[in-house]
């Protein structure tokens, strides 16, 4: 499990969070007005079923609860920011598999 702190930032109309490591005030991020902020905890199950639900291939599944508030920036998290958290990992994490220097990687770990 990691817990880690958070802001949730509107971007182009969309909004994404960004995750990081409990030793950065939520204030670093000030300058991004934020619209959400707090304390989110992230591990995988073993692909049985949770809040998430099952996973149809049997592969773990992301839980993720976002909770607390910020001080530094008196901002509150929200029921919808555990989403948006899954979401933007869940992006991040396809853009850094499809670099080529994360496929070679993979190709040598067997991964890709």
């Amino acid at each position: 499990m990691t817990c880690a702190k958070y802001v949730v930032i509107k971007k182009d109309g969309f909004e994404t969070a960004i995750v990081f490591s409990r030793l950065v005030q939520h204030s670093t991020f000030e300058n991004l007005n934020p619209i959400s902020a707090g304390t989110v905890q992230i591990f995988a199950s073993d692909g049985g079923s949770m809040d998430n639900g099952p996973s149809p291939d049997g592969e773990p599944v992301l839980i993720i609860s976002a909770y607390g508030k910020s001080d530094s920036l008196d901002l509150k998290s929200r029921p919808e920011d555990s989403e948006i958290i899954r979401k933007s990992i869940e992006q991040n994490s396809k853009t850094f598999a499809e670099q080529p220097v994360c496929r070679r990687l993979l190709r040598r770990e067997g991964g890709v």
